[in-house]
């Protein structure tokens, strides 16, 4: 693991060093360093733990150890040498950032005096051009280090650093994977349920767990849902309408110290934002306040006027962090990033499913439409058997014209609507008994106007007979259109049987003549007003 490379390389340069004293640092995003690795004499005081202010290296000492692998100091007090120039070099500029004996900055001399140290020596760790770590060696006394020893330091310290990338790559795989784990659940939640944002708050432990928060809320598609400990959806939305104008759809916002008064309203010192592709719809993680104690080597606030001076207090000192929450790192960000994506890639699967669904079905009634119903006809017609018939039942709803002009169009669509779903009812009893998985839920359709079709798959004449006795009985059951307004309406209906393959447009034909017969025998009396 990397605290394990960390204590080992502490170990393995002092022992090659001599020196009294070898740490390593970590340096936190600020550049403020910690001490995670040591290793020292018996009897000296304990550095481990201790934080270091990023004025203590500062950034032109960061760009050298960018350079070169390791910086050497035999004797605090051995003096400088001057560097004597060719003539030809006259005015001419001298680099000596990679020079191993390149004299040191009088201000980081009087830095070791105040430590106490007199020789240090400090290897690098970067990444990408940032110093992350340094291994930093000190001793009491003047040490002298041979070019190879300080070669073989400098060789640990970058086996070091590989291990340290190899560990944190593993650490990252496996994070990755488990954020993947988690999206799929995600995605699966968003897909069965009847939202988007439901299914995020039915799988709302991962998705606090996907970006290691307290509390989350959602707002898709007008939706909106908290998890967890999130606050007053008042107070959240207030927060959205603040970030969002300032930021991309799909970019992820993030702070770990809310203002006070904001992070009083929502009960939480920082958020992670990310906002959606519709304006109004976004996704919010909280985490809650998380006081710290850090303890410093000396008070990292004294002369901090931004230029260099050397400190001379080293003494512990402690301070109490509040009011804010862990910091989010950039792969909580990538999480957010990730999970804005999967929402919109959820809510495009939702209107490509509403199209296609829109293409088989009527908008009106839900049933399916005669594209829908033809095809399905097809492929039962294809099997149709004496002992294996198909009936097909041909309803038309009697003096449908008068309902919509003496009651208007709206009267009309709820009549409509109420018959499709009598129809769907009656018809879906029988296709149950049949037992046939292969048909769809309900068996019944509507062709247009006023017009529907029952198909059931098994059924003879005699129990296609049965199925139109029901729709007619439960069509006469007066329709509710307003709490002053229920109409009793009556059908028409027309069974045929194919025990044969034939064409949809045939049995459909069929049962429309049998649908006009009965017309003609059981004329109804125009809807009336109950």
């Amino acid at each position: 693991s990397v605290p394990e490379v960390e204590a080992a390389v502490a170990s393995a340069v002092r022992a090659l060093t001599g020196f009294d004293r070898a740490m390593v640092y970590r340096f936190h995003e600020d550049d403020h360093g910690e001490v995670v690795a040591e290793d020292r004499l018996p009897g000296l005081s304990p550095y481990l733990g201790h934080h270091f202010p990023a004025s203590d290296i500062p950034p032109q000492a960061r760009q050298i150890y960018a350079r070169t692998a390791s910086r050497y100091i035999p004797d605090v007090d051995e003096g400088d040498v001057a560097v004597i120039g060719s003539p030809r070099m006259a005015g001419a500029g001298l680099d000596l950032s990679k020079v191993a004996l390149r004299s040191v900055s009088p201000f980081h001399l009087e830095y070791m005096r105040n430590m106490n140290t007199a020789a240090s020596v400090s290897f690098a760790m970067t990444d990408r051009g940032r110093l992350t770590r340094l291994v930093s060696c000190t001793s009491e006394n003047p040490q002298w280090l041979s070019p190879a020893r300080r070669r073989s330091c400098e060789l640990v310290v970058l086996q070091a650093k590989l291990q340290v990338a190899a560990a944190e790559q593993i650490s990252r795989l496996s994070d990755t994977v488990s954020r993947e784990s988690l999206r799929a659940r995600l995605r699966a939640a968003m897909e069965n349920a009847s939202n988007i944002a439901e299914g995020l708050a039915s799988s709302g432990a991962d998705l606090l767990e996907l970006c290691l928060a307290d509390g989350a809320a959602v707002c898709v598609d007008g939706q909106y849902r908290s998890i967890g400990a999130a606050a007053a959806e008042d107070a959240v939305r207030r927060l959205a309408d603040d970030i969002r104008t300032r930021l991309s759809p799909g970019v992820p916002w993030s702070t770990n110290r809310l203002p006070q008064s904001v992070a009083d309203s929502l009960n939480a010192a920082g958020c992670l934002f990310v906002t959606l592709a519709s304006p109004d719809d976004f996704v919010v993680w909280f985490r809650q306040d998380r006081p710290q104690q850090l303890r410093w080597l000396g008070d990292p606030y004294i002369h901090s006027t931004g230029s260099i001076n050397p400190r001379k207090s080293f003494d512990t000192w402690m301070q109490e962090i509040s009011g804010s929450s862990a910091p989010w790192t950039e792969a909580t960000l990538e999480a957010a990033q990730l999970v804005a994506y999967d929402v919109e890639d959820a809510q495009l699967s939702r209107a490509q499913a509403k199209l296609a669904h829109l293409g088989l079905h009527d908008a009106l009634t839900g049933l399916p439409n005669r594209r829908h119903l033809t095809s399905a006809m097809a492929a039962m017609l294809a099997e149709a058997t004496p002992t294996n018939p198909v009936a097909a039942i041909f309803i038309d709803l009697n003096y449908f014209k008068e309902v919509n002009d003496n009651y208007g169009h709206e009267a009309g669509d709820c009549v409509l609507r109420e018959a499709a779903r009598r129809i769907a009812e009656a018809t879906r009893a029988r296709a149950d008994m049949v037992g046939r998985p292969d048909i769809w839920d309900p068996p019944a359709g509507r062709l247009g106007g006023d017009e529907f079709v029952a198909v059931l798959p098994g059924t003879d004449s005699g129990g296609a007979t049965l199925v139109a006795d029901r729709i007619r009985q439960s069509l006469l059951t007066p329709i509710v259109i307003t709490p002053d307004l229920a109409l009793s309406i009556s059908a028409a209906i027309g069974v045929a049987v194919a025990t044969e393959p034939e064409e949809p447009e045939h049995l459909l034909r069929r049962a429309d003549i049998a649908m006009y017969e009965d017309k003609r025998l059981h004329r109804r009396p125009d809807p009336s007003e109950l």
